[in-house]
């Protein structure tokens, strides 16, 4: 989970079997982009509460 954090870019990393593979809140300007999210129990890739963030071939 990032929370609080902006401009971060999340690439290249595996989230498989978690309850939220990737989570972003109250972040902004980030990029997510070419991981592997898959099997997790609520949602693969979770943004909340941030804006200008972009989400990419995951």
């Amino acid at each position: 989970m990032i929370s609080l954090s902006n401009d971060n870019i999340i690439s290249g990393n595996t989230a498989n079997e978690t309850f939220r593979g990737i989570h972003l809140d109250s972040s902004d300007g980030n990029t997510v982009s070419d991981n592997t999210v898959a099997s997790n129990s609520v949602s693969g890739v979770f943004m909340c509460a941030g804006s200008d963030s972009e989400h990419e071939r995951q």
